[in-house]
Parts: C-alpha cells; sequence; structure tokens
C-alpha cells in the first residue's frame, strides 16, 4: 500500500501540530466532497479512526484505467482546495 502525506499549502500552520492535523482533516474532507458532488468517487475519505487521507480501493474488481482516470481529477481537487484554503474558505 502507497501512503502519500498531505503537506500544508500554508507554512505558518506547520509549526502547530495540533492546527496541523486539523488542517490536513479540512483538505481531505473538502477533496471528498468534491470529488462525490462532481460524481467521481464516493467513500474514499480516511476512517475517523484513521489519520487524514484518501482510500482508494485497487482491488481485483477495479479496472486498473479508471484508478488512473481518477489521478486528473485527484489533482484538480486538490488545487481547488488549496485555492479556497488560501483564500480563507
Amino acid at each position: 500500500m502507497m501512503r502519500i502525506d498531505i503537506i500544508s499549502p500554508l507554512p505558518e500552520l506547520v509549526e502547530n501540530t495540533f492546527k496541523t492535523s486539523i488542517l490536513k482533516r479540512a483538505i481531505e474532507k473538502k477533496i471528498v466532497k468534491i470529488l462525490e458532488n462532481e460524481n467521481v468517487a464516493y467513500d474514499i475519505g480516511s476512517y475517523r479512526s484513521a489519520p487524514p487521507g484518501l482510500r482508494i480501493w485497487g482491488g481485483p474488481t477495479i479496472n486498473p484505467n479508471d484508478i488512473k482516470l481518477l489521478f486528473p481529477w485527484l489533482q484538480w481537487a486538490f488545487e481547488d482546495t488549496y485555492k479556497l484554503l488560501k483564500k480563507g474558505n
């Protein structure tokens, strides 16, 4: 399993672990919401007891091309979320 950590786009929050954790969770929730609203992916947010992140099932029932098609959507959702956070939304 590959793990990709979300790096805080707001350097001033990196110093405070608690605030960074809250920021990571907010980024995750926003990305999940965007992808669900666009009918791209459902139920990919991390479990409440797990660190912030995305869960993407890639088992034998999944076409590898579908996962490849997801990557541009993930990039777009992250960039959109980043812009909103920079504006303070």
